[in-house]
């Protein structure tokens, strides 16, 4: 990431809403496209139908998803719908960056936001976030982006699998179980280009206390 500690006030303030919002909109594609494999879609029916449905929407499709499919070892089934409950519980700030008025703080290095809260009783709750915060919650993004392709990947797998399956169960018992439909059945879990640098992401979203990533 940019040092935006060398950018005047104004121009950091701006980068660090600037590069909440991509890892963000980055975050949703991964999003997008864990929904098409799920659903079994190919690209231009997940646009389609990623573009008209909204996020709390895509999140309850994967999560059943997730409980329906096959996971090998069986805790990932936890695993991933914890990520995807965590994205949930996270899009609030998401909305507050993208729909609250800010500016540079009279003081201190980060972003100040204007938010009002008025059912019942009105506030407006001073809401400073400093380049540490900034930072952090870019952390938490970039792991949801992590898991949600790795999720993708593990969809595909458990879709193949069933597939082999169902054709194993489905053919003539003579001949059936050949080299080729052995080697679809038993081929290992898939290994992303990208594993090391999400060991590393997560090693590092690990070490932030669970109390920042409020």
């Amino acid at each position: 990431m940019a040092d935006v500690r060398k950018l005047d006030r104004a121009t950091r303030c701006l980068a660090l809403v600037g590069m909440f919002l991509q890892r963000w909109a980055l975050m949703e594609d991964a999003l997008r496209g864990a929904l098409g494999k799920a659903l079994g879609l190919n690209k231009i029916q997940t646009a389609i139908v990623a573009s008209n449905t909204q996020l709390r929407d895509k999140i309850h499709i994967l999560r059943t998803a997730v409980e329906a499919t096959f996971f090998d070892p069986a805790s990932d089934k936890d695993r991933f719908k914890s990520v995807l409950q965590s994205i949930a519980e996270a899009a609030w700030k998401r909305n507050m960056i993208a729909h609250v008025l800010f500016f540079e703080p009279d003081k201190g290095d980060g972003v100040q936001f204007f938010v009002t809260k008025a059912k019942g009783k009105l506030d407006i709750p001073e809401t400073i976030w400093d380049i540490a915060k900034f930072e952090t919650e870019y952390l938490e993004i970039d792991h949801f982006t992590d898991e949600l392709r790795l999720l993708e990947e593990r969809l595909e797998y458990s879709t193949k699998l069933l597939s082999s399956l169902t054709y194993l169960s489905s053919a003539p018992t003579q001949g059936a179980l050949t080299q080729a439909s052995l080697a679809d059945l038993f081929h290992p879990l898939p290994k992303s280009r990208k594993s090391g640098k999400r060991r590393a992401n997560r090693k590092k979203y690990d070490e932030i206390p669970p109390s920042s990533r409020r």
